[in-house]
């Protein structure tokens, strides 16, 4: 009987003959490789290690092995390494321009943080022709030697750090965007248009650069197209160019003393140039605030609680006051508006707009489809707000504003308060008497000239306010007088005047030109009326 090795030693010859029947069937019949090399895979993987050292004889990478660009055939593992880390190094050591419409910078590629698995990347080449089957390793083998190079890419990669650190290097090329914007010279709108916005895709933008630098054959040549999202401006040139006509505009006569009339300039400058958008609301006390020196603004009369004291910013109500009627004749929607707590010399009853912070406030929303903009002017003493948009209004359509009285309430006996440091017989009258009015403003229309229809616009009542006297110690007593004053430097009416003197009205005049308004911020100070 024979023994095991025999029939063992057998079957490895056996083996070895039919793999070599395969590998000669694979040789002459290309077209039949994959179905022997499929057969013949059980008995290869016994055989891979014999293989291995018998057709390749060393301890180097094949010969026509490339990684990239580096032909690393015939390296060790160590010596292929070190080549691809000098040219990884290389790499960093290069900037990629990047490019974004007519814009570009240059940014080296170690600031982003590029980097490779050159170890991944070199075993893989050291296994080419030495892993796999046995037909599989031979096949691998006979392409190189026939001249067919194997080329393995390096992979450059990009972490996550590279989003932010590319979003850095890319400032330059990122824009807001920024309104159109309009301005009145010489009587002719001029429209700056508008710049569109662009902001940097920095995720999108490192893909295509990691793409670049796994496709691209000269390294020095790299640039990318920067993806970025367009973002517009909330103004357009189009919409501006619909502010053509002028819709309303009032004029009032201001005086007093120096503080007063600065004032009135200062608040007015702040509002001139002003673009409200359709369904946005004007705020006049957050357009010409903060009343501080240093925001233009001087010591002048004003009302508080019922008297005349004096205050910074005195004087701004009339420029509220001016620009509520403009309002009233564009037929802009008023949102707020309250009337002074005495009456004021510079317009009838309830055409006054009172500014006290955040209890009296002059607000309109433009419930126009276009753009309104805002012409304020101070010249000669007269200050002018006209309001320019689309007209839609019949042309046949006019309007009128009447100023009602209601009804009067008198202010009633002199307050006299005895000083006894004043010499006697002194009699100083601090505070004239104001007679009190409830009044109606009611809006007319007229279509070809005939009444159509009477809108009352509002209610306003004006309390009353005894005159105010000082006299000294051994002053007769004596009964007072009351008038009407302004105390805002206007000329004082008599008590027994119902209405104020009207003021001069303007509908059609363009108002000259001031510079645009400084951009207005809150402060806790706030005038009193």
């Amino acid at each position: 009987m024979m023994d095991n090795n025999f029939f063992k030693t057998m079957s490895l010859h056996m083996r070895k003959g039919m793999l070599g029947v395969l590998v000669a069937f694979a040789v002459i019949g290309g077209g039949s490789y994959n179905a022997l090399a499929e057969e013949a895979g059980d008995v290869a993987d016994t055989e891979g290690q014999e293989y291995t050292q018998e057709s390749a004889g060393q301890d180097t990478i094949l010969p026509n092995v490339y990684i990239g660009d580096i032909n690393v055939g015939g390296m060790t593992i160590d010596e292929a390494r070190a080549a691809c880390t000098s040219y990884i190094n290389e790499v960093n050591a290069s900037s990629v321009k990047f490019i974004c419409g007519d814009e570009s910078v240059d940014v080296s590629l170690s600031d982003i943080g590029v980097s490779v698995d050159a170890d991944t990347v070199v075993n893989a080449a050291y296994g080419y022709g030495r892993k796999g089957n046995v037909l599989k390793r031979y096949k691998d083998t006979k392409d190189l030697e026939s001249g067919n190079a194997q080329e393995l890419d390096l992979n450059f990669s990009l972490g996550t750090d590279s989003y932010a650190n590319l979003e850095n290097q890319l400032l330059t090329l990122e824009k807001e965007a920024s309104p159109a914007s309009i301005e009145l010279i010489n009587g002719e709108f001029e429209i700056m248009p508008e710049t569109v916005g662009i902001d940097v895709d920095e995720h999108a933008t490192v893909d295509m650069l990691e793409e670049k630098l796994n496709s691209i054959d000269d390294i020095s040549d790299l640039t990318v197209e920067v993806v970025y999202n367009e973002t517009q401006p909330e103004v357009t040139g189009d919409a501006l160019s619909g502010v053509t006509d002028k819709l309303g505009s009032f004029t009032t006569t201001y005086s007093g003393d120096a503080g007063r009339m600065a004032n009135v300039e200062n608040a007015c400058s702040f509002i001139n140039g002003t673009l409200v958008m359709p369904g946005e609301e004007f705020d006049t006390d957050a357009t010409i605030r903060p009343y501080t020196e240093e925001n233009g603004y001087h010591y002048a009369a004003e009302y508080s609680n019922g008297q005349v004291v004096q205050g910074l910013g005195g004087g701004v109500c009339q420029v509220s006051t001016t620009l509520y009627n403009a309002v009233l004749y564009a037929e802009l929607e008023v949102t707020q508006r309250a009337n002074h707590s005495l009456t004021v010399g510079y317009v009838k009853l309830a055409k006054d707009a009172a500014i006290s912070g955040d209890v009296k406030n002059f607000k309109f929303r433009n419930n126009t489809d276009t753009p309104i903009y805002i012409a304020g002017a101070c010249e000669g003493g007269e200050i002018t707000f006209a309001i320019f948009g689309k007209e839609t209004r019949p042309e046949n359509r006019t309007l009128d504003f009447e100023s009602v009285l209601i009804s009067t309430i008198s202010p009633g006996e002199a307050i006299v308060t005895v000083d006894e440091s004043l010499p006697a017989g002194t009699r100083n009258v601090t505070q004239s008497a104001h007679t009190g009015y409830v009044a109606e403003l009611w809006k007319h229309v007229y279509v070809d000239g005939e009444l159509t229809d009477s809108i009352k616009v509002n209610t306003s009542q004006y309390m009353a306010s005894p005159e105010r006297v000082t006299v000294g110690p051994d002053a007769p007593e004596e009964e007072a007088f009351a008038e009407e004053a302004s105390p805002e430097g206007q000329e004082s009416v008599p008590a027994d005047a119902p209405v104020e003197p009207a003021p001069t009205e303007d509908v059609s005049e363009t108002p000259v030109d001031v510079p645009e308004p400084a951009p207005a911020e809150d402060v806790p100070e706030v005038p009193a009326e």
